[in-house]
């Protein structure tokens, strides 16, 4: 499977610990900027951030501070996808704004999307029924709508938004299907993640969490 952020963060801290530092500080930005909140995952990685920074750009800075505006200038902000639902609704990913949003890009064809759609049930029946909380599905292959909704309905996942993109490909926006984007309220993709292994689901239900208590 993909390496996760944490994955990147650890790869990174030792690195630097090893005196690859310039490799082992571009590991740790991709971490910090592919999700907003990694550090938060282990009491270790916060201390050892702060140590990075502070050996890399100078004992005055403050490291929190750093790396809020590090992300604030490199965190991308979700694209305003024009999307249409399976029920021929438009619907666009800005007009969420103020809610945490949840993306999974997902085709019946994708064998890991099989495994991870009905591991999702119990998240989507936890959050979607929350004011701050969207979930939507969009469907990579726009010729499977029917496959789609056999799909969701083996799933039990009640009611789930699917939808297409109106125009232009998925494949310029994921790496790999799957891949789920996680929002802040604010619209920046605060988690990516590409593939699927038993457990992810344990992972987007403690990002949703933490994104809907900020």
């Amino acid at each position: 499977s993909s390496p996760t952020p944490g994955d990147y963060l650890r790869l990174g801290i030792i690195e630097y610990d090893n005196n690859k530092k310039q490799q082992g500080w571009d590991h740790i930005a991709k971490a910090l900027i592919t999700d907003t909140i990694v550090e938060l995952e282990d009491p270790g990685y916060r201390k050892a951030i702060d140590t990075v920074i502070k050996d890399k750009f100078g004992t005055e800075q403050d490291p929190t501070a750093f790396v809020a505006e590090y992300r604030r200038q490199n965190t991308q902000m979700i694209p305003n996808l024009i999307l249409i639902t399976l029920e021929n609704t438009k619907i666009k990913t800005r007009q969420y704004d103020g809610q945490v949003i949840f993306v999974n890009f997902f085709s019946p064809t994708c064998g890991s999307c099989r495994q991870e759609i009905p591991s999702l049930k119990n998240l989507y029946k936890r959050f979607s029924t929350r004011n701050d909380v969207v979930f939507i599905f969009i469907l990579n292959h726009p010729n499977l709508k029917q496959e789609a909704i056999a799909m969701f309905k083996k799933s039990g996942i009640v009611k789930p938004v699917i939808a297409t993109l109106e125009k232009g490909s998925v494949w310029d926006l994921i790496p790999a299907e799957p891949s789920i984007w996680i929002t802040d309220k604010a619209g920046k993709i605060a988690f990516r993640h590409s593939g699927y292994k038993r457990g992810d689901e344990l992972i987007y239900q403690r990002k949703l969490l933490r994104l809907i208590q900020d």
